[in-house]
């Protein structure tokens, strides 16, 4: 009996040991936002290679203009979040029009965990007004 006893003591904490134990979870890490200025953006741009501009304002407003190398993924599209987590791991610059979609994008793609996720608060609109380039 004791032998039993020992030896369901023994697999119970090598189980647990080598992660076969279902209910145990790594906490996520944690996720870093940020509010950016269009300032803080293009010297983002011009430091770090490895950022990813999403613009997340709909087909039509990205064919308007967007800044360089913005990744058009449409917040009212069909499968945002699944469209978004192909750019799941990189740290990203996010934007809209004015802020609104775009803060509630930043939401969902905390959730997804995203490293680090700027918010360019003032939007499409405040950098084309304080003269940023852009393109079409």
């Amino acid at each position: 009996m004791k032998k039993s006893i020992v030896q369901f003591a023994i697999a119970a904490l090598a189980s647990f040991a080598f992660g076969e134990n279902a209910d145990v979870k790594t906490p996520a890490a944690p996720v870093m936002v940020k509010d950016v200025t269009p300032a803080d953006v293009e010297k983002l741009l011009k430091d770090r290679k490895d950022v990813v501009v999403l613009d997340v304002r709909t087909a039509d407003e990205f064919a308007a203009g967007h800044l360089a190398g913005a990744r058009n993924v449409d917040f009212f599209g069909k499968d945002f979040a699944k469209t978004a987590s192909a750019f799941a791991g990189k740290s990203v610059i996010v934007h809209c029009a004015s802020g609104s979609r775009s803060a509630q994008a930043v939401e969902l793609l905390k959730k997804q965990g995203f490293p680090e996720i700027f918010h360019l608060t003032v939007g499409y609109k405040g950098w084309v007004a304080v003269g940023k380039p852009v393109t079409k």
